[in-house]
């Protein structure tokens, strides 16, 4: 497994931080049912708008 798809709970933390910024709020079920691929993407997306 490529080691930068390891989520720390630090990155967690500012992830979550991140959508509160951004106001974006997601249904944990409907997050839970996406394919691992499409999460991935929206957790790398989330990580790379952190100052």
């Amino acid at each position: 497994m490529d080691r930068k798809n390891i989520i720390t709970p630090n990155q967690t933390i500012h992830i979550l931080l991140a959508m509160k910024k951004k106001f974006i709020k997601l249904n944990t079920s409907v997050y839970e049912n996406m394919p691992r691929y499409i999460k991935l993407n929206l957790v790398q997306s989330l990580l790379e708008t952190l100052d």
